[in-house]
């Protein structure tokens, strides 16, 4: 019976580990970038993943939800991204809870007009695009800030 050595287990185990918190991870993969007057931010890391989870809570503390068919309002979120716009693409599909209909919306992309005042999050889904607004004037604000810092750099 050839046992393998001890050191050699314990390698294998790390290693099957870290492929799994690897497979984890590219499930919460998310890309964000952001274009302001026709000049693409470069946006850090840790900013990123900030306005990303600023965005979820954004959509989340939404109060109208423009329910329309899907593939009308296309042609309205084409127009939406050659604008000031912010957009997050999530690797995979995320549920959020949303209070208008006490529904939930399934989200591949996000992208929010800019500047905040203007009040729409345009949401890209398996069902096509659909658009949100009222939200919280706080979180906007919280956004909006990150989004001022990010032009400083």
């Amino acid at each position: 019976m050839n046992v393998a050595p001890k050191h050699q287990r314990v390698l294998l185990v790390l290693t099957v580990f870290s492929i799994l918190v690897a497979l984890a991870r590219a499930d919460d993969r998310v890309l964000v970038s952001a274009r302001i007057d026709g000049k693409q931010l470069q946006l850090a890391p840790e900013v990123s993943q900030e306005l990303a989870a600023d965005s979820i809570s954004l959509l989340a503390s939404c109060r109208y939800w423009s329910l329309h068919d899907g593939n009308a309002n296309q042609p309205y979120f084409q127009a939406a991204d050659k604008r000031s716009c912010l957009v997050i693409a999530f690797a995979t599909t995320k549920t959020v809870a949303v209070p208008t209909e006490k529904a939930k919306v399934e989200v591949k992309q996000l992208m929010i007009t800019l500047p905040l005042s203007s009040g729409r999050i345009w949401v890209l889904s398996a069902r096509g695009a659909s658009y949100l607004a009222k939200f919280s004037p706080d979180i906007a604000r919280q956004t909006q800030d990150v989004l001022n810092e990010a032009q400083k750099l």
